[in-house]
C-alpha cells in the first residue's frame, strides 16, 4: 500500500538543490526505517547466574529505505528527474551528507543527515501507456540511505542560554523540549575567564576545562557525535580537559530523565571580565517520527 502519511523532502549537502518526495513526480510505493533505530543491548551474566544482567544499550546506524514511482511525460522531464535524484544522492568528496527532512501534522519539520548506498532504477511495469503498453515514463526508484547518526533533530534553530560575568558562578534550569538527549550545539565559551567549569547536575556530567581564555576569543565546543572537539581556532584544547569530563555524557536530558525536561546547569570560573561569555545551545532531538 502506498505511503501517504509524510511527505519527505531531499535536499544535496548544500542545501541548494532539493526534491519533494511523496508528492507530484516522485510517489511512495514503499517507506521503512523512520521509527525506532537499531538499539544494541549490553547483556552479560556470570557462570552461575540465573538469567542474564542488562547494562546498558546503545544506537546503532539507521537504514532507510525508500521505493518511489518517478513519473514523467517526456524523455527530457524523465531524464532531468533521474539526474536531479542522482545528484542528491551521489556521494561527495567532502564527506558532506544530504539532508532528509519532513514535516509532521505539528508542522514541525524534522531532519537527519544521510548518505545513500545503493539507487537502482528498473520498469513499472503495471502503469499503462496507449495501447497498452508499459509507459517508457514511469519507472520504480529504489534507494537505501544511512544515517550514522540515526537520531531525528527538529529544523527550528537552537535555543540559547546565555550567562555573562554577572551569572558567574551560578545555576540556571533550562527547559529541554526534546524527546530524546541532545548533546549541546553550538556552544562556546569566551574570554576573559579562568578555568571555566560547565556542570549539567541533572546528568551529574560536566566539562572542566582547566585553561585560561585570553579577553575575547571564544572557544567552540562541538559535542555531536562524530565531532567531540574543543578548540581555540585551530588549536584543540582537549589536553586541558579533566579526566572526569566526558564529552560523550554531557548532553541534556528529555523528560522524564530530566523532571519535566528541566536541565539544571552550572558555570563556574574565575578571572572574569565584560566580555566573558559562556553560551549553550541545543536542538530538539526524537528518536522516530
Amino acid at each position: 500500500m502506498p505511503v501517504t502519511l509524510y511527505n519527505f523532502t531531499l535536499y544535496d549537502p548544500t542545501l541548494t538543490v532539493s526534491l519533494s518526495l511523496g508528492m507530484d513526480n516522485f510517489i511512495y510505493e514503499q517507506l521503512q526505517g523512520i521509527e525506532l533505530p537499531p538499539i544494541e543491548r549490553y547483556i552479560e551474566s556470570s557462570p552461575l547466574q540465573h538469567g542474564a544482567s542488562d547494562y546498558g544499550f546503545r544506537l546503532s546506524s539507521r537504514s532507510l529505505s525508500f521505493q518511489l514511482h518517478l513519473r514523467a511525460n517526456s524523455p527530457l522531464s524523465f531524464y532531468t528527474l533521474r539526474s536531479e535524484l542522482i545528484h542528491i544522492l551521489r556521494p561527495y568528496y567532502t564527506l558532506a551528507p544530504s539532508i532528509l527532512e519532513t514535516k509532521l501534522p505539528d508542522e514541525s519539520l524534522w531532519r537527519m543527515q544521510v548518505f545513500c548506498t545503493s539507487l537502482n532504477f528498473t520498469p513499472y511495469a503495471n502503469v499503462r501507456g496507449k495501447g497498452g503498453t508499459t509507459s517508457p515514463y514511469v519507472q520504480t526508484a529504489s534507494f537505501t540511505l544511512s544515517a550514522p547518526n540515526p537520531v531525528w533533530y527538529q529544523h527550528t534553530g537552537a535555543t540559547t542560554t546565555y550567562f555573562y560575568q554577572a551569572d558567574i558562578p551560578s545555576t540556571k534550569n533550562i527547559p529541554y523540549t526534546g524527546s530524546w538527549l541532545c548533546h549541546p550545539y553550538p556552544f562556546s565559551v569566551r574570554g576573559p575567564i579562568a578555568h571555566p567549569i560547565l556542570t549539567n547536575l541533572s546528568a551529574d556530567t560536566k566539562l572542566d576545562l582547566d585553561y585560561i581564555v585570553p579577553n575575547n576569543q571564544t572557544v567552540l565546543i562541538d559535542l555531536r557525535p562524530g565531532y567531540k572537539t574543543i578548540l581555540l581556532g585551530s588549536t584543540s584544547l582537549l589536553p586541558y580537559l579533566s579526566a572526569d569530563s566526558d564529552l560523550d555524557t554531557f548532553y541534556f536530558l528529555p523528560a522524564p530523565e530530566a523532571m519535566d525536561g528541566l536541565n539544571s546547569i552550572k558555570v563556574e570560573g574565575t578571572s572574569l571580565g565584560a566580555n566573558t561569555r559562556v553560551a549553550i545551545a541545543f536542538t530538539p532531538t526524537r528518536l522516530a517520527i
